[in-house]
C-alpha cells in the first residue's frame, strides 16, 4: 500500500502509469506471482528507485526465493515510449527463475531478472560456467576449474554497474567491475593516471576486457570507513591518516582526466533541486533560493584543476594497517579538490551526524600538514553544495519519512552555507591595534615556539579563527595565562560569535612546542558528544572543544564559568559535592571513549625513580629516608595485580573540577589514557592530604571529604578497589615530595609529607 507522500508523487505523473507499482514493492510481488506461478516467491524489498518525472522510473528489489536472494530491476515507461517496452520483449533470455525478461504492456514496465541487463549486456556471462572461464582467461586471473571460485555481489546500479567480489578457494582475490561502455572508457582512462602515494593506497588492475567493458582489480584488505563510524566508541584519529591520504591523491597530475567546470558543478546541483521540488513541492522555493546563492559563490570563484575523486564518501575508505586506500576511482575529474571534503562531510552528517564536528577536524589536521588547502568559507559551500545533491537520496533509498529526511537534509545545507556567509568583514587596522594583549611572560620571543607571535598578533589570529572556527568571531582581547618556556603555552581569547543576543565569550588556546596535540582534542570532542556536553541529564561534562588550529600547534576549548571545587569544599564540609565528584569520575571511567595510549603502575613508578633521588641530592639529610621510602614504594606498586583497564582522567584532583551551579566540569584532560581505575580517586586524595597539610596545617584536615569520595567511590565500583585507592593516593604524595621542590611556597612542606609517606607506606606494607 503506498504511503501518503508516494501516492501524492505518483499523482503529479498520470504519464508514468506504472510508477504506482513501482513505488510499492508488494503489489509488484504480487503481479511477479501471477507471472512465475511456478516459483515460490516469499519476499520483496525495494533498495534504490533512479526516477526521471515525465520520462521513466527505474527501481531495484531483491526477491527472496527457494534458491536465494535475485536482483531484479523494474522500468517503467511513459505510454509515449510503447516501443522502448518492446525491446525487452524481442529478447529471449533466462534466469534462475526461468524467463530472464517479463513485459507488463497494459502499465508501460519492463522487468529483468539478473544478469539480464541491457545495458551491462555482459553481465550475462556469470550464468554460464564456459563463458566465465573464457572471460577469467582474459583478464589474466588464475582460475582452472570452476569448483575453486565463487563470485559474490558488492554493489549493483542496473543498467549502470555491477561489482562482485571474485573469491579463490573461499580467499578474497579480486574486485569485477562490469560497465556500460561510456563509463569503461572513462574508468579505464583513470586507472591508469592516477598513483599511490606515502599514506595513500589505490587498487591495482589484475586485467581487462575492452570488448566487453569487464576490469578486475586487486582486492585490498582493511576496514571500510563506514563500518568503523558505526562502531562505539570510533577513534576519529583514523581520519587524520585520511587527510594525508586525500592531499596525497589531490596532488596526482590532473591533465589527463576529465574537466569539471564550475558551470558543469551548477548544473548539477539545479538537477538535484529540480528533482527535489518535483517530489516535494512545498520546498520549491527554498531550494531555488540555496541552489541560487551557491550557484552564484561557485561561478565567481576562478576555476581549479586538482584531481578529484569525484565520489568521494566513507564507504569508499578503507582503513589499512600502514595507509589508507581509495577506492572507486571511476568518476574522477580534474577541478576543485574541495568538492571532496565537502561531499565526505555531507555524507558523515547523513550516517553520523554526532560525529560530524570531531570528523571534520580530525579529516582536516591530516590534510592540511599533507599541503591540501582549508579555506573554511570554500568548504562550507562544497558541504552545502554536496548536500543539496543528496536531497534526492531518502526518496531513492526508499526511506519510510523520505518526505521529513529531505526537508532535514535542506536545513542542513542551509546552515553549512549560513555559516559561510555569515563570516564578519576583516577588522580595521585601527581596531586591530586597539584589540589589548596581556603577554606578562614575553612568549613571542620564545625559540622553540615562533608560532606564539602569531597567535599575540590580532591580524594573524583574526584571519586564523575565521578559518579554522566554526562560527563567526570578533577578537576582543588576548591574554597569555600560563606559560612553560619551550614547552607548551595558555593563551585565553575573548571573542563575539554575532547576533543581537549573544555575549562574549572565551576560548582557551593550548599550544606545544613539540607538535599539534591532535590527540587529546578529538578525544575530547568524542566525550563532548558522548553524553559529556552541556546538556548532559546528569549534570557531568567536559569543556567544548571548538577546533584546532593547526599553523598555531594550537587547539581551543570554551573557558567554563563556575567556582573552583576546592573553594565549595572548604565552605561546607557537610555538603553532597564528594558524592557528585566521585559519580563524576566514574562516569569518566565507565565511558565509550577508549584512547589508544595507557598508564600501568610501572610509569607512576618510573616518575619516583626517575625524581626522588633529585630531591635526596638537594636535600642531604633526607637522602636515606627517600631511599627507604622508593624502596618500599617499588615492593607494594609492584605486587599490585593487573586489573582490567579502563578510561581515566590520570592527573584528577581539586583543580582540575569547576562547579557551575549544579553541573560539575572535568577539565584538563591532556594525560587521558587507559588505567586502572583506583588512580584517579587515589591521586584525588593524596593531593587533598597535600592541601590539607599545605594549607590547613593537618593532613587529616579534609579527613572527612576523603573518607566520602572513597566511600561513594567503591559503592559505585566495587569494594575491591579501596586498597589499591590507598596505595596510589599514597604514591600521589610520595610524587608531591619532588613537585613541591619545584616551587618556593611549598618547598618548607617537603619533610613534612615524607613523614606522611612514611607512616602509610608502613600501614600498608
Amino acid at each position: 500500500m503506498l504511503s501518503p507522500s508516494d501516492e501524492q508523487v505518483a499523482a503529479r505523473d498520470p504519464e508514468l502509469v506504472g510508477l504506482p507499482i513501482l513505488l510499492d514493492p508488494p503489489a509488484l510481488l504480487q503481479l511477479l506471482r501471477q507471472r512465475l506461478p511456478d516459483v515460490e516467491l516469499k519476499q520483496i524489498r525495494g533498495t534504490y528507485l533512479r526516477y526521471k518525472p515525465q520520462t521513466n522510473c527505474l527501481a531495484s528489489y531483491q526477491l527472496e526465493t527457494p534458491v536465494g536472494e535475485i536482483d531484479i530491476h523494474a522500468k517503467a515507461y511513459t505510454t509515449r515510449d510503447a516501443a522502448k517496452l518492446g525491446k525487452i520483449d524481442q529478447r529471449r533470455s533466462t534466469s534462475l527463475l526461468g524467463p530472464g525478461d517479463i513485459h507488463l504492456n497494459d502499465l508501460a514496465i519492463g522487468i529483468s531478472i539478473f544478469p539480464n541487463d541491457a545495458s551491462l549486456p555482459y553481465l550475462s556471462i556469470l550464468a554460464n560456467d564456459s563463458e566465465r572461464m573464457r572471460l577469467f582467461q582474459r583478464l589474466s586471473l588464475p582460475i582452472e576449474n570452476a569448483s575453486s571460485y565463487s563470485i559474490h555481489r558488492l554493489a549493483y546500479k542496473p543498467e549502470r554497474r555491477y561489482v562482485g567480489q571474485l573469491r579463490l578457494d573461499d580467499r578474497p582475490h579480486a574486485v569485477l567491475r562490469f560497465y556500460t561502455e561510456h563509463d569503461f572508457r572513462s574508468a579505464n582512462r583513470n586507472a591508469k593516471v592516477l598513483r599511490p602515494g606515502k599514506t595513500l593506497r589505490l587498487a591495482g588492475r589484475l586485467g581487462r576486457s575492452k570488448h566487453r567493458a569487464i576490469t578486475a582489480l586487486r582486492w585490498l584488505e582493511g576496514t571500510i570507513l563506514s563500518q568503523a563510524l558505526a562502531n562505539d566508541p570510533f577513534n576519529p584519529l583514523s581520519l587524520k591518516r585520511v587527510g594525508q591520504a586525500l592531499a596525497e591523491f589531490h596532488q596526482n597530475d590532473p591533465r589527463d582526466l576529465a574537466i569539471r567546470t564550475r558551470e558543469m558543478e551548477v548544473d548539477a546541483i539545479d538537477q538535484s533541486v529540480e528533482f527535489a521540488a518535483a517530489i516535494c513541492p512545498r520546498l520549491a522555493q527554498e531550494l531555488a533560493d540555496l541552489a541560487d546563492g551557491i550557484g552564484q559563490y561557485l561561478l565567481q570563484r576562478p576555476m581549479q584543476e586538482h584531481c578529484v575523486h569525484g565520489d568521494l564518501y566513507p564507504q569508499q575508505i578503507l582503513l589499512q594497517e600502514d595507509g589508507v586506500a581509495l577506492l572507486d576511482l571511476d568518476e574522477a575529474y580534474r577541478g576543485d579538490s574541495a568538492a571532496d571534503i565537502g561531499n565526505f562531510l555531507a555524507h558523515v552528517w547523513r550516517q553520523a551526524p554526532q560525529r560530524l564536528h570531531e570528523c571534520r577536524e580530525a579529516l582536516l589536521s591530516g590534510y592540511s600538514p599533507a599541503g591540501g588547502d582549508t579555506d573554511s568559507d570554500h568548504i562550507q559551500c562544497y558541504t552545502a553544495a554536496s548536500l543539496l545533491r543528496l536531497i534526492p537520496e531518502p526518496f531513492r533509498r526508499r526511506e519510510a519519512d523520505w518526505p521529513e529526511r529531505t526537508q532535514q537534509i535542506l536545513q542542513e545545507a542551509q546552515r553549512a552555507f549560513a555559516r559561510r556567509a555569515a563570516r564578519p568583514p576583516p577588522l580595521s587596522p585601527t581596531l586591530l591595534r586597539n584589540i589589548p594583549v596581556h603577554d606578562p611572560f614575553r612568549v613571542a620571543a620564545d625559540p622553540a615556539m615562533p608560532f606564539l607571535a602569531a597567535a599575540l598578533d590580532p591580524a594573524s589570529i583574526s584571519s586564523l579563527f575565521a578559518t579554522y572556527l566554526p562560527w563567526p568571531a570578533r577578537l576582543l582581547a588576548v591574554r597569555v595565562v600560563r606559560y612553560k618556556p619551550q614547552r607548551r603555552c595558555l593563551i585565553e581569547y575573548d571573542i563575539e560569535t554575532g547576533g543581537p543576543e549573544s555575549e562574549p565569550i572565551t576560548l582557551i588556546g593550548k599550544a606545544r612546542a613539540r607538535r599539534l596535540d591532535e590527540q587529546t582534542f578529538l578525544l575530547q570532542r568524542q566525550l563532548w558528544s558522548s553524553d559529556f556536553g552541556n546538556e548532559s541529564k546528569d549534570g557531568i561534562s567536559v569543556p567544548q572543544p571548538v577546533a584546532m588550529i593547526p599553523p598555531l600547534q594550537m587547539w581551543l576549548q570554551r573557558r567554563v564559568r563556575g567556582v573552583a571545587c576546592i573553594d565549595m569544599l572548604l565552605a561546607d564540609s557537610q555538603s553532597q559535592l564528594v558524592s557528585r565528584l566521585a559519580q563524576a569520575i566514574f562516569k569518566l571511567h565507565e565511558c565509550p571513549v577508549h584512547p589508544a595510549r595507557s598508564h600501568r603502575i610501572s610509569e607512576e613508578l618510573r616518575i619516583l625513580r626517575e625524581k626522588l633521588p633529585l630531591v635526596g641530592q638537594s636535600h642531604p639529610h633526607l637522602e636515606r629516608r627517600l631511599q627507604r621510602l622508593l624502596e618500599v614504594c617499588s615492593r607494594i606498586g609492584e605486587s599490585l595485580q593487573a586489573v582490567p583497564m579502563c578510561p581515566v582522567h590520570r592527573d584528577f584532583y581539586h583543580d582540575q573540577v569547576i562547579i557551575d551551579g549544579s553541573r560539575i566540569y572535568l577539565l584538563d584532560l591532556d594525560l587521558f589514557a587507559m588505567g586502572d581505575p583506583a588512580l584517579d580517586v587515589g591521586n584525588f586524595i593524596g593531593h587533598l592530604i597535600e592541601y590539607a597539610l599545605r594549607k590547613l596545617g593537618s593532613a587529616e584536615a579534609l579527613a572527612e571529604h576523603q573518607k566520602e569520595m572513597i566511600d561513594r567511590y567503591v559503592d559505585l565500583a566495587g569494594e575491591e578497589l579501596r586498597s589499591r585507592i590507598y596505595v596510589y593516593s599514597s604514591l600521589t604524595l610520595a610524587r608531591h615530595i619532588c613537585i613541591s621542590t619545584l616551587f618556593d611556597d611549598r618547598t618548607p612542606f617537603i619533610e613534612s609529607i615524607l613523614t606522611v609517606c612514611e607512616r602509610r607506606m608502613a600501614e600498608i606494607a
